[in-house]
């Protein structure tokens, strides 16, 4: 089977503290991987390094292989801005951009790849999808912020269904599980 993402011996750092320790795994084409954990345990990062944002963090650095669709995500030619147009990363907490409206937020995932269109009823199908047009069809123009968390976690780019990508990643802590009841030995 044909690899979408190949990972081989990732290590990634914040300054001094190795934050991951030769991860290596491949992912193979038309497949869902769920990496679950508990907090601190490097799941963003290693999500992170994957669409190249990790480097964006100040101190921090990462070595190894990231292979998507067989490229070397760290190769000279590879501009990071058009990988993260194929590859998206959902954030734990929605990130709605903060100068944008709730309408522009929606469809910045069509306006930065130039898909040209109907962005009003685009915005409207997705609002729909998410459940949120009768909430905010008042208030498109109006900042995203102004929106509650459930509701920017719908709106915010990356979630919105009319974001394409090739590969999408989410970060979320595992949820917790109890504990099976002891049996007691009578």
């Amino acid at each position: 089977m044909k690899a979408k993402i190949d990972v081989r011996a990732l290590n990634a750092w914040f300054r001094t503290t190795h934050a991951l320790r030769d991860v290596s795994l491949t992912v193979p084409e038309n497949s869902v991987l769920a990496i679950i954990g508990p907090s601190g345990c490097g799941k963003s990062t290693f999500v992170r390094c994957i669409n190249r944002m990790h480097e964006l963090v100040p101190g921090a650095r990462q070595s190894g292989q990231v292979l998507v669709d067989g490229q070397d995500l760290h190769a000279r030619r590879v501009d990071p801005v058009n990988l993260r147009r194929r590859v998206g990363m959902v954030f734990q907490r929605p990130n709605p951009f903060p100068t944008m409206s709730i309408f522009d937020n929606v469809v910045a995932g069509l306006r930065l790849n130039g898909v040209r269109g109907d962005y009003a009823e685009v915005a409207e199908n997705s609002l729909r999808q998410a459940a949120l047009w009768d909430e905010v069809k008042d208030r498109l123009q109006q900042s995203a912020l102004s929106l509650s968390d459930s509701s920017s976690d719908s709106a915010s780019p990356g979630r919105s269904p009319s974001s394409p990508k090739s590969c999408s990643w989410t970060s979320r802590r595992a949820p917790s599980i109890p504990s099976p009841p002891r049996r007691s030995r009578s």
